[in-house]
This record gives C-alpha cells, structure tokens and sequence, in this order.
C-alpha cells in the first residue's frame, strides 16, 4: 500500500473512532443534581441551596404556606435501607407518600438508614448505619438537619425521649445516652455482655428504656434497662425466648403495648409475643414465606397509637399492618410498580408512634415568646 493510502486509512480508523464523542450527552452543571438511580424518580435530596440546616426566613410564621415546617407529621415512618432514603405514609394504603434520601454522605443522604424514631416534640432521628451517624431533623423533608458523629461503628438504634438520646453503637457493643441538643460528650455508656449487638431501642410510657441485642448463633435477648440510672444493671431483666416453639432466637427490634412485649425474630421469620419477661403466655405467628402471616427477614417493627402493628418485612421488601390475630385482615404496603420509583427494597425500620409523654407546656414566665405586660 502507498503511502498516501495508509494515510488515508488511518484517517479514517481515527474518524471513526472518534464518532461516539459525537453523541455523548455533556456532563450536567455544578448546580444539577445528579440522580444516581433514575427508578426512584420521588427520591430527593436538598440542593446546595436549600441545605436542610438552613435557617428559616426571620419573616416565616406557622400560618405563613412558606415557613418551614417545626414538627414531623402523624403516620408511617420507614427506613427503606436497599434504597438509602426514609419515607414517610400518612396510612398503609401509602397516601401522603414523601421521601428523603439516596446514597450518599451529605445532608439529605443516607448510607444503609436503620432505626428511625420521632421523639414525643416531633423530632425525626435516623441510626445512618454505614455513615456511622445519627441525624436529627424537624421534618421529613430534612429541615432542621443535624448530625452526631462520635465514634460510632455502624450505630443502627437511636430513640429519644426528647431531653435524652439513646444510641445502639452496634459495632462497639455499647448504647450511649446524649443529652437533648446533641452534644458529643456522652452523659452515660452502658457497656455490659447482656447487651452485646445492640440493634434497637424502645422507650415505653415510664420512660423506660428497652435494647434488642444479639445474634444467632450463639443467641439475642431483649434486655429492659430497670432503673437506667444503676449502670450495674443489678436488677435489668432480660428475654431470651422462653417457652417459644422454636429454636433459634435472634430479634432485630420490639414494642411494648399493654405490659404485653412483641418482637420480631428474623432467625425464625416471626412476630412474637409475651407478657413478661419471663415468656408467660408466648406466642407467635408467622414462618417464611410470601403471603399473608408469613414472613421473610422481618427487620423492623412500629406501634400505632390504637395498638396496631407494623412489621419491616425486609425480605418481601414491604409494610404489614398488624391489626387482629386473623393475618386475613392484615394489609401491605410495598410501593407501586418499579416504573414509580416507589418501590420498597430491604425496609430496616418501621416507627408509627412514640408512646413517651409529650413534655408539659411552658408556663407563662418560661416561655421567652410570651413576655408579661409592664404594670
């Protein structure tokens, strides 16, 4: 071949290589967000500019449609970990949907959401596992953010009673207790073997606090911190599944409802049941499957006010609503169809209802909105 038909060839092998870069769609601006899973399109994550630690306007008002919201909302609030965001439902049928969160470490984003809870004033707190974070906020859609970071090792509890703050610091074995603004040093740490693995909290209406721990093998308890203030744990009491039918007890998280506890037990896909800690009257529905009453890794488990039940079913990636010994009369919820992004996948968390009595209102010379009138 001549020279000047080599040269030619390669011109055109270069031509052609270089076609692709023709079509290749330009890099989006600094400013645009960039939606890493385009399937959760109802997915969002504050902007720069709307930082959710960012102030509100001095002009802002409850009655003002503009002033951030102060408080969160009644209903379902859901740790959709597969998805790495929260969402919250105002009933099972899913109306009132709205979510927070992708991967990610910035406000607004979460790595693997555990226990999610909202303390007795309305406070959102979110156990951000794989960032080894909690966050606080006002709101669902993130207002008022605030992290903890404290050396924890993949923390997947947190509750609060609104002037303290419990931490299951898994990792590290231990659950430490913060004062209500948050501060990093640690007003107490419980470290103890009865609480090895701690996953989840409960704080029932005497305040008192409730820790899920453990693994199967060689087995998980739930331990009931009587008189937290005694770090001996002199008198805690402890379950470790007794008089259950089957072997093998590892529970991710429970409530408590009339003297009554309920736990959900992924070791063998069941909700149970006792009335002491003890194991009197135990019992248990459930077993690994798809259908109603069944389950497949039952993670989480929440309260409704009116006593209901709400199961984490990680498994099925769904919500079941407990509402009767009937699983008949039992209802789902798992998102639409994958075209609306709304899909759940490996829920953790479910909290409905935060049994902890709200704080008394401030008297009149407490309240530095409401000054006294000069004489």
């Amino acid at each position: 071949m001549s020279q000047r038909g080599l040269l030619c060839g390669l011109i055109a092998i270069a031509g052609f290589c270089a076609i692709p870069e023709l079509y290749a769609q330009p890099a989006p601006a600094a400013d645009q967000p960039i939606v890493p899973n385009p399937t959760i399109p109802e997915t969002v994550s504050p902007s720069p500019s709307s930082s959710p630690s960012a102030s509100p306007s001095p002009s802002a008002s409850p009655a003002d449609p503009a002033a951030p919201p102060t408080a969160a909302e009644a209903g379902i609030y859901i740790s959709d970990s597969g998805n790495h965001r929260i969402m919250y439902l105002k009933d099972i049928k899913g109306e009132g949907r709205k979510t927070l969160g992708r991967a990610g470490h910035e406000p607004g984003y979460f790595l693997h959401p555990c226990q999610i809870w909202v303390d007795p004033s309305g406070k959102i707190f979110v156990a951000d596992r794989d960032n080894n974070r909690v966050v606080r906020m006002d709101h669902i859609t993130g207002f008022g953010w605030k992290e903890l970071h404290s050396g924890f090792n993949h923390p997947e509890g947190v509750a609060s009673r609104g002037d303290e703050i419990y931490v299951a610091d898994t990792g590290n074995n231990q659950v430490v207790v913060y004062d209500g603004e948050l501060n990093k040093t640690p007003l107490r740490t419980y470290k103890d073997p009865r609480i090895d693995h701690p996953t989840s909290l409960w704080l029932d209406q005497n305040k008192d606090l409730y820790v899920t721990c453990g693994q199967d093998p060689p087995g998980g308890r739930v331990v009931k911190l009587v008189e937290p203030e005694d770090k001996t744990g002199a008198k805690w009491e402890v379950y470790e599944g007794q008089n259950l039918k089957q072997l093998g007890f590892a529970p991710t998280q429970m409530v408590t409802f009339k003297r009554q506890v309920w736990m959900v037990d992924p070791a063998a896909n069941r909700l149970v049941r006792v009335d002491n800690f003890q194991g009197r009257s135990a019992r248990e529905w459930g077993g690994y499957g798809t259908g109603l009453g069944k389950f497949r890794n039952p993670a989480g488990l929440g309260l409704s006010k009116e006593g209901n039940l709400y199961v984490a079913d990680s498994g099925n990636d769904r919500i079941v609503e407990v509402t009767g010994n009937d699983p008949k009369e039992w209802q789902t919820y798992a998102g639409g169809s994958g075209t609306e992004g709304v899909v759940l996948r490996n829920p953790t968390s479910v909290f409905s209802w935060c049994p902890v009595p709200a704080p008394p209102p401030p008297k009149d010379d407490e309240d530095p909105k409401k000054k006294k009138k000069p004489k």
